[in-house]
């Protein structure tokens, strides 16, 4: 397949459908066409017709009509399935059923039946159809108060809305929106006639108990300017970004707290529990900063701007130890516990510093303490 073959993803304008379509877009396919609730069926033909990838997303997940079901889910992969077996050229049909295709409900019985229609269309022909049985899926541009819990959790506590969990011991099966691109990006590449199944990966199970704890974790910290987020990957992680996405743009920002004297400027800015925090400070010219040792907190500067004198002592030993570093030579220079140090401005412009500390500052526990270099 080249980037410039035609690709039709139906169910353009939901959640899955907008995150696939940015992502082929990502990888440089050009030839991408779209077919939503808007459409007609007249305009579905004539795409069909000229597909060889045919990403089917779109189906009825609720609805207060059963019937929407039937004539959504099963009718029109029906439908797609024999409009596919017109094209003269190879087809693949990529198509999102449900793990609920296996239980009794209305919408399960609706994606079996759709799965065997497609199967009985294209078995046996030059077409290749791969049927993914997808857990819930969740990520950003989700809908809330509609199908997913997480995108219902997210949202709601974001805005500080109650929440209803019936059944905290219930186990969710997710998966993150992501996780589900990356392999339907393989699929790109199948070419080989017949009809699979592909085995999901990177499925999460997660207790509703465990999802509420976590996405209220987040919310929790956010009005004391501690990002309570993850730095490793995993489904915390992707709980995370999908919090964040569902923010009221209210909370793109946060006012910092200035501290300002003759020395200069020094405010917080990041902080988390997991990694510590930066901050950001200035000096003026001849001013110095610090003059403090740390116990057992380490810190690591970075000269952004300007010249900055480094000067250490040992509060062991009294050995010295004296580095000058200009921004235009980039170092890491770090303060070691039990050595006092200090930073001074010996450059005529201010001095513009960032600081990282592996821990976060404590009133009531400094751990900084006077003493001269």
């Amino acid at each position: 397949m080249t980037k410039n073959d035609p690709i039709l993803v139906t169910g353009s304008d939901g959640f899955i459908g907008k995150n696939l379509i940015a992502g082929l877009q990502e990888q440089g396919y050009k030839n991408i066409s779209t077919f939503s609730r808007k459409n007609s069926f007249k305009h579905l033909n004539k795409l069909v017709s000229s597909s060889t990838i045919i990403f089917h997303l779109a189906g009825e997940n609720r609805t207060n009509n059963k019937k929407d079901f039937q004539k959504n889910n099963a009718d029109l992969t029906d439908r797609i399935s024999k409009l596919v077996l017109r094209n003269h050229q190879p087809c693949h049909v990529i198509f999102t059923s449900s793990t609920q295709a296996t239980n009794k409900s209305p919408y399960g019985i609706s994606k079996l039946k759709a799965e065997k229609l497609l199967t009985s269309s294209l078995k046996g022909t030059i077409h290749r159809a791969s049927i993914l049985r997808l857990p819930g899926v969740f990520g950003k541009w989700s809908k809330p108060n509609y199908n997913s819990v997480v995108a219902t959790f997210c949202y709601n506590i974001a805005r500080g809305n109650s929440i209803t969990v019936h059944d905290k011991e219930t186990v969710l099966r997710l998966l993150y929106i992501d996780d589900l691109l990356s392999q339907l990006m393989v699929l790109l590449t199948k070419k080989k006639a017949g009809i699979y199944l592909p085995k999901i990966k990177n499925v999460h199970n997660i207790k509703l108990s465990r999802l509420e704890e976590i996405l209220k974790s987040f919310k929790s910290k956010e009005k004391v300017n501690i990002l309570k987020f993850p730095t490793s990957k995993g489904i915390t992680h992707a709980l995370y970004a999908t919090f964040v996405s569902f923010l009221p743009s209210t909370s793109f920002v946060s006012p910092l707290k200035l501290n300002r004297d003759k020395r200069g400027d020094f405010f917080e800015a990041f902080k988390n529990s997991d990694f510590g925090q930066v901050s950001f400070f200035t000096c003026n010219p001849r001013q110095s900063r610090g003059n403090h040792y740390h116990h057992s907190k380490v810190e690591q500067f970075v000269v952004l701007q300007g010249t900055a004198e480094f000067e250490f002592k040992d509060l062991s030993s009294k050995k010295k130890f004296k580095k000058i570093i200009h921004s235009n030579k980039p170092a890491l220079i770090s303060t070691i516990p039990g050595w006092s140090h200090k930073i001074t401005n010996i450059g005529s412009t201010q001095l513009i510093g960032a600081i990282w500390a592996n821990e976060l500052f404590d009133p009531s526990k400094p751990d900084t303490y006077y003493n001269e270099v």
